[in-house]
């Protein structure tokens, strides 16, 4: 390891390009390791800021020399240990921070740093649409394991969006591959869902849409309404055909001062004007129960429906940060009173998270003394400064069944908060139409074919302690287990469906996310990297093929 790190150091004390390394205890360091929730984040030997595809090139070529331990972190939102991130060479690639876009095509160059939060307000400003993911969440991670969208309805899932890929291979090669370019083809399907498997991209080539109008609201709802929301979603997900049209819904169970609270958020989403006539509103059923909860208050429910009413069609910027707000929070929401459900679709501020600098801490560059192996963690690694993990099940649609069973499993897991130390236990029910796989090309890593639609249902836990990680753990697997169980006999699952690699646990076989191409990608992985160097980085690794 100290010779890897000597050589590291060298390269970024004579680069160029602002590339720069970190040891335990700066800025730069801390911003580098940092994840989403502290559990998975981890105590990097050094951590790297590469400026130039060059400059990662030569690190690679280091990794590989010396077979090295590394992880290469995007914006860090995994919950996963040691996927995007490690003990031994943290490499974070917040300097690959571009986004051109390009009027001749319509397609937009975005740097494997970007996150959401900055793509989509710069999509709004140019007028147009992009298929991308939630606020905090980074773009590599989000674009290489398929990429659920509020808007996969109407164009695919984020991968199949994709045109182009930049990617520093294991031996060091830069190589550009894309869907309309004939050489490395396989090196682009590998790309397309297949994670980390093949090597550190560096730049996606996204198509982006026209835009015209949007409207839409972000409602929050007491959990007594749980009943009323699950009936609006069911509606929704049955009658509800425009692809335009999209509504994510996130139950919330937490403890506040000790005592259990229980909130809705439901993201209501659709391209294009807004009806004049209220009942051609694909979201009338969630806006009546704001009505309902009003019937003892005619008059000022008056009030509140005047300020839904004149919220109108968003503007493309406001539309797109609409699309980007983050997992199991929904800023800037105005009470409408007491225990009622509220609602807001003004434009507000961009979010803001902690920044991934470049430039806060010089760190060391240079030297050839020895660096000591860091022991602990420093404080405050995680954007949510306590332990969590992601879990789904693949779907098909809803059912009122299924949806039933949801909603007495969370109810269930949120009992044990409190001798627990739990935070929070969220679920979120997010139907798609049975056309979301039309754009798919078929032949991606990830299998998502037409006409086999599937789309997770997610759950994910927040708790305080490491001690209680395999409680919560065996929690979150059994009610997983149970919901499962429930979609099989409810016919909206199958035994064989590929699993989502982007929110299941780190145990789960390659084989159960990438079925059978599984071999397929092995042999592209002897391809492209045949001596296992990203089998020094933590992810879901699909084992060389060797014949």
């Amino acid at each position: 390891m100290q010779d890897a790190i000597r050589e590291i150091k060298k390269i970024c004390a004579e680069s160029d390009s602002g590339t720069r390394v970190y040891d335990w205890g700066s800025t730069g360091y801390k911003d580098s390791v940092r994840h989403y929730v502290n559990s998975s984040s981890d105590v990097a030997w050094i951590a790297v800021q590469p400026g130039s595809e060059t400059d990662l090139s030569a690190i690679m070529k280091v990794i590989a020399t010396y077979r090295v331990a590394f992880a290469v972190k995007g914006g860090g939102h995994s919950m996963m240990p040691k996927f995007s991130s490690t003990n031994g060479i943290q490499i974070s690639m917040s300097q690959f921070n571009q986004m051109v876009y390009h009027e001749t095509d319509g397609t937009m160059d975005i740097g494997a740093g970007c996150l959401w939060d900055e793509l989509h307000p710069k999509a709004g400003q140019l007028g147009r649409r992009i298929v991308g993911g939630a606020s905090e969440v980074g773009v590599a991670g989000y674009l290489l394991g398929g990429g659920y969208s509020l808007r996969s309805n109407q164009f695919g899932l984020g991968m199949d969006n994709v045109r182009k890929i930049r990617v520093v291979l294991p031996d060091g090669r830069i190589v550009e591959c894309g869907k309309d370019i004939e050489k490395d083809k396989n090196l682009f399907r590998g790309l397309q869902g297949g994670g980390n498997n093949f090597g550190v991209v560096t730049q996606f080539t996204i198509q982006t849409h026209p835009g015209s109008e949007y409207f839409g609201y972000t409602l929050t709802f007491p959990g007594k309404f749980s009943d009323a929301v699950c009936d609006a979603i069911i509606k929704f997900a049955k009658y509800e055909r425009r692809p335009e049209a999209s509504v994510k819904s996130t139950f919330k169970r937490t403890l506040e001062n000790g005592q259990p609270k229980y909130e809705i958020y439901s993201l209501c989403r659709c391209d294009g004007p807004k009806p004049i006539d209220p009942n051609l509103d694909p979201f009338k059923n969630f806006l009546a129960i704001h009505e309902n909860d009003w019937k003892d208050d005619p008059l000022r429910w008056a009030q509140v429906k005047q300020d839904i009413d004149s919220l109108g069609s968003l503007s493309y910027e406001a539309s797109e940060r609409m699309a980007a707000f983050p997992y199991g929070t929904v800023p800037g929401l105005q009470v409408a009173g007491g225990d009622s459900a509220h609602a807001d679709g003004a434009d507000r501020p961009k979010l803001y998270f902690p920044s991934q600098s470049t430039s806060s801490s010089v760190g060391s560059v240079s030297g050839d003394s020895d660096v000591p192996q860091p022991k602990d963690s420093m404080i405050y690694v995680g954007e949510v400064n306590a332990r969590g993990r992601f879990g789904c099940i693949m779907i098909s649609h809803y059912t009122e069944s299924f949806v039933d069973a949801v909603m007495k499993e969370h109810e269930k897991a949120a009992s044990y908060l409190l001798a627990h130390k739990g935070r929070s236990v969220f679920m979120e029910v997010w139907p798609f139409l049975d056309t979301i796989f039309d754009k798919s090309s078929g032949d991606s890593a990830w299998p998502h074919k037409k006409g086999e639609p599937y789309a997770p249902l997610l759950a994910w836990f927040i708790w305080e302690n490491k001690e209680d990680d395999e409680f919560w753990l065996g929690i979150l697997k059994t009610m997983l287990d149970n919901l499962r169980h429930v979609a099989l006999r409810e016919g909206i699952t199958k035994e064989d469906v590929p699993y989502y690699a982007n929110y299941s646990p780190g145990t789960t076989p390659v084989e159960e996310i990438y079925r059978t191409n599984v071999r397929d990608i092995g042999k592209w992985r002897k391809q492209y990297d045949p001596a296992d160097v990203m089998g020094l980085a933590g992810g879901f690794r699909v084992p060389i093929v060797q014949d």
